[in-house]
């Protein structure tokens, strides 16, 4: 492996030369990759037709990975990357499985930090920059697959989802985090509204007594509950003007991740 090497020899690698490094080894693989040259495994012509379509690349009559590629900036080949993997997941899913894992591979063996991960979610696979240990956690994904998997909780999954896409930017943004747990509050209050059938409730209403026993859980998790909901409810608020730290919003994430998974099992999946 690449990494055991330099370690071995106590070598540091620059962040650009780490950087080129991925992007050869991507040119590398994906400009050998067999099934390019098998029209068996996907339609090559529709393939590059729409790879150019979703990239904002003009498609000619003959076009080849080696022509349409960016060797230079990491950004633009991520997208490309990410495109790649979508076109042939349609297709030919276990193709492209192997595909995400060379690219994983390639990342964990560089001789340094290239602060990328590849990641599936909502049925995709993105790349985000590595930030907090939370893109890494099973709890963040199973939450994810399950409300995926739940036909009336998209709205609690696009709520969920918005809070994890704020916490990945808030690093320089003052009000981020606060922004990130803002939303998990409101993935609560929507699944609330799933749980008691009412659009004009909130997660203040389904902790109550008289409407906790819908949840399917015991008294014990209401009582969780209704703790996580006061800090919410005196701190979240735009009102406030407490500022959440980035371990603060990351803990809140994983107690709204753990609550909605509970519920979700036990009242629609159960």
């Amino acid at each position: 492996m690449d990494t055991d090497f330099f370690k071995r020899f106590d070598v540091n690698i620059n962040e650009n030369k780490i950087t080129k490094m991925f992007i050869n080894k991507m040119h590398n693989y994906i400009l050998n990759i067999q099934l390019l040259n098998n029209s068996d495994y996907i339609n090559i012509d529709s393939f590059y037709f729409q790879f150019c379509n979703k990239t904002g690349i003009e498609y000619k009559d003959y076009m080849n990975y080696s022509n349409i590629l960016d060797n230079r900036n990491l950004t633009n080949l991520l997208f490309q990357i990410e495109t790649i993997i979508e076109l042939i997941n349609d297709e030919k899913p276990n193709i492209a499985s192997e595909f995400v894992n060379i690219i994983k591979l390639a990342i964990k063996d560089l001789p340094g930090n290239i602060n990328i991960k590849l990641l599936k979610r909502k049925g995709n696979y993105l790349f985000y920059p590595k930030g907090s240990i939370l893109l890494d956690e099973k709890l963040v994904d199973d939450v994810l697959n399950i409300l995926s998997g739940c036909n009336k909780c998209s709205i609690v999954h696009n709520q969920f989802y918005k809070g994890l896409k704020e916490f990945l930017k808030s690093k320089n943004e003052k009000l981020g985090f606060n922004n990130s747990v803002r939303d998990m509050q409101l993935s609560l209050d929507e699944l609330s509204k799933l749980v008691l059938n009412d659009k004009n409730v909130g997660f203040k209403q389904l902790i109550k007594n008289s409407n906790w026993h819908k949840t399917g859980l015991n008294d014990f998790y209401k009582q969780i509950c209704y703790q996580l909901n006061e800090m919410l409810d005196k701190l979240a608020k735009h009102t406030s003007q407490f500022i959440f730290s980035e371990n603060e919003s990351e803990g809140v994430i994983y107690q709204t991740g753990i609550i909605i998974r509970l519920i979700v099992n036990s009242k629609f999946n159960a």
